[in-house]
């Protein structure tokens, strides 16, 4: 009778811990794939994921389906190391929430405005 293990928060999609394939792609930085970039971005308890476009990468699924912008402009996952990759998330992930700040504080004075239009 075979027990299934139960996937932990951290895991790839092979079930592996997403440490090990961090482990794996620094001894080898010049081979980057989406799956060593997405266990990199799991590793970090984040939901997103690297997801690949024509002609371009974006992050997409937790917070990124809300943001403005989650894009990088490359044509080959290879043009960036994981470093990179990781660099580019947070980013996005800082730009958008200061984004998101920018509109947070802009929307009470907007309001505030059309009272004072319509006295």
């Amino acid at each position: 009778m075979k027990t299934r293990q139960k996937k932990s928060e951290n895991t790839g999609n092979d079930g592996v811990p997403a440490a090990r394939h961090l482990k794996s792609s620094l001894k080898n930085p010049e081979r980057v794939t989406r799956k060593i970039v997405n266990d990199a971005l799991r590793a970090r308890g984040r939901d997103e994921s690297l997801r690949e476009g024509e002609g371009y990468f974006y992050f997409g699924g937790g917070e990124a389906v809300n943001w403005l912008t989650s894009s990088v402009m490359v044509r080959r996952i290879s043009d960036l190391t994981l470093e990179e990759w990781l660099n580019e998330f947070d980013s996005l992930l800082q730009r958008n929430k200061k984004l998101e700040r920018m509109e947070r504080e802009s929307s009470p004075k907007k309001n505030s405005e059309k009272k004072k239009k319509k006295r």
